[in-house]
């Protein structure tokens, strides 16, 4: 079976191209022959580096039907999409041809895709993209303060809602981000619960041995506001005085 991988970039920078350099090995041991088609080149071989030698296509700027002319004289059996800029490529690659959807982010569902509200102390939003949203935008501050920019984004996501009929299914890593498919309008029947896996390490033969605790927490990741650090900070004085004991950040 011809499997095609859509995604933004060929390089790994961030999330979805760490799964997916993880994941195209694996697809190719299950028998599956890989295509990569992608909006943006890498210097080195990104997430094609356990599989060298797959074909890779850029679409360099390219109009959609001539991307569907270039990897359609491949003849991919179905393409497994992980998000593109251009919603337009996305629709034509799904009406062309059996395409599941990995939503990595809030993809057709947010005008920004931060999912919150910064005026509001970085609250979490629940709405479904509409209308609404618009008047929301920049008295929430659900993003920048530009309003054509707000506009244009506001364009592009609600392409990525319609687009989510045209997909066999949608695979999603966590409970929240199904509910939030579901929301608007993706049906159990086609939702996937797929939650993600430690990329680079193998998993331990037995159980880890006890040890004394240390009382000391480590956070990892980026110290950016929606990572969530300042709830932590709040919860470790909470947390010690219910172990009664120290701990340390």
């Amino acid at each position: 079976m011809r499997l095609l991988i859509a995604a933004e970039h060929l390089g790994v920078v961030g999330g979805a191209e760490t799964y997916l350099r993880a994941v195209l090995p694996r697809l190719a041991a299950a028998g599956f022959e890989l295509g990569v088609l992608t909006e943006h080149p890498a210097t080195g071989d990104g997430i094609t580096a356990g599989c060298p030698g797959i074909p890779v296509w850029c679409v360099n700027g390219r109009e959609a039907v001539e991307v569907l002319r270039v990897v359609g004289a491949w003849e991919p059996d179905a393409v497994y999409l992980n998000g593109l800029i251009d919603p337009r490529l996305e629709a034509a690659l799904a009406d062309r041809f059996p395409t599941i959807l990995f939503a990595h982010n809030y993809h057709g569902t947010c005008i920004s895709g931060t999912k919150c509200f910064t005026r509001l102390g970085h609250a979490p939003c629940v709405r479904t993209l509409g209308p609404g949203c618009l008047a929301k935008y920049l008295p929430s501050g659900c993003g920048g303060r530009n309003p054509i920019t707000m506009l244009r984004m506001y364009q592009t996501q609600t392409y990525r809602r319609a687009n989510l009929s045209r997909y066999r299914a949608v695979l999603v890593a966590s409970r929240h981000m199904a509910e939030e498919y579901r929301r608007h309008g993706v049906g159990d029947d086609r939702l996937r619960l797929a939650p993600l896996f430690p990329t680079n390490t193998a998993p331990d033969p037995e159980p880890p041995a006890p040890r004394p605790r240390t009382g000391q927490v480590l956070f990892v990741g980026r110290l950016t506001a929606l990572k969530g650090l300042e709830h932590l900070i709040r919860a470790l004085p909470l947390a010690s005085a219910e172990l009664g004991d120290r701990l340390t950040l």
